[in-house]
């Protein structure tokens, strides 16, 4: 996450650490609250309604409770410009980032597919949009990313010192961006433009759905009213992730030394990676407006539980 920016590479580490302690401190306690609260509605009082958009809801909203917890660890360390907590913790935090990063992409995908099929393809494919069936899916999407953060615990990580204090994700050399340019590239195509592409597909679909149910007053409010669950979601999704994407593309190729003579360019990419990624983390309080302004039994199992 926000702790793999080595020294050399940022052009302004005391904004950098501001920026990190005003926006983690700002998520952790409305994070920490729409989560789990989301996790008590969905658990408690949701449950005799399970269905497939329920448990990838449950999923996305334990992944952000999760990377909510470790925020507390990062505020310190930018507080303090000291890491504290070992070498473990330090792997255990960026891995926390990079799990809820692309655990919510994916499972914003999910939620995304489910509402479409749900709307363009209703008797087609119903096996797939079922409880048993979306718990499979959802620990496939465990699986992946779990995966998918090995390479953080076999990285060299922590406690390169930089004067007195100890460092946690900032001693990435040259060779290891070499390696990890690789790592960039997979994950941008599979973690965000395939995402991207599928979520966009089903918005066109909703879009073809409404036009061809505009006449039925009745199905209609009901495709419009999933149309603005799945397009909520695109915008959660393009809001939070298209920037940190982008931005990881040029930032890979400027500690490539591929941008050697673009001095402007890179004076833009050493100032927007810390606020892409900020934008990244807000996901965890965003998430939640999914459950509360679209789906009307959440709204309702929490004026019950009132």
């Amino acid at each position: 996450g926000n702790l793999n920016i080595s020294s050399g590479a940022s052009a302004h580490p005391a904004f950098q650490d501001t920026l990190y302690v005003v926006i983690y401190s700002l998520l952790f306690p409305v994070g920490l609250a729409a989560n789990a609260l989301a996790l008590w509605v969905f658990c408690r009082r949701l449950q005799p309604l399970k269905n497939a958009a329920t448990v990838y809801m449950t999923c996305l909203a334990t992944t952000d409770l999760l990377f909510v917890l470790s925020l507390p660890f990062r505020i310190s360390y930018h507080a303090h410009r000291h890491w504290m907590f070992g070498e473990a913790l330090c792997k255990l935090t960026s891995a926390l980032f990079y799990a809820n990063l692309y655990a919510s992409v994916l499972f914003l995908t999910c939620i995304c597919a489910d509402r479409y099929l749900a709307i363009a393809h209703p008797l087609r494919f119903p096996g797939v949009r079922t409880p048993c069936v979306a718990r499979l899916i959802a620990l496939g999407v465990w699986v992946i990313v779990a995966l998918g953060t090995v390479p953080i615990y076999l990285l060299d990580t922590t406690n390169a010192k930089l004067g007195a204090a100890e460092t946690c994700f900032q001693g990435f050399s040259e060779s290891d961006w070499e390696t990890l340019s690789a790592v960039v590239l997979t994950v941008e195509l599979v973690g965000f433009i395939v995402p991207l592409s599928i979520m966009a597909l089903c918005s066109c679909g909703i879009v073809r759905a409404l036009r061809r149910v505009r006449r039925d007053r009745r199905q209609f409010l009901h495709v419009h009213k999933v149309g603005r669950l799945v397009v909520s979601t695109l915008a959660i999704f393009v809001i939070c992730f298209a920037p940190y994407h982008v931005e990881m593309v040029f930032y890979m190729l400027l500690r490539r030394k591929a941008l050697r003579g673009w001095a402007s360019l890179e004076q833009v990419v050493r100032f927007a990676q810390p606020v892409t990624l900020c934008l990244a983390s807000s996901n965890c309080v965003l998430d939640p407006l999914i459950y509360y302004y679209r789906a009307r039994a959440f709204r309702r199992a929490l004026t019950l539980g009132a």
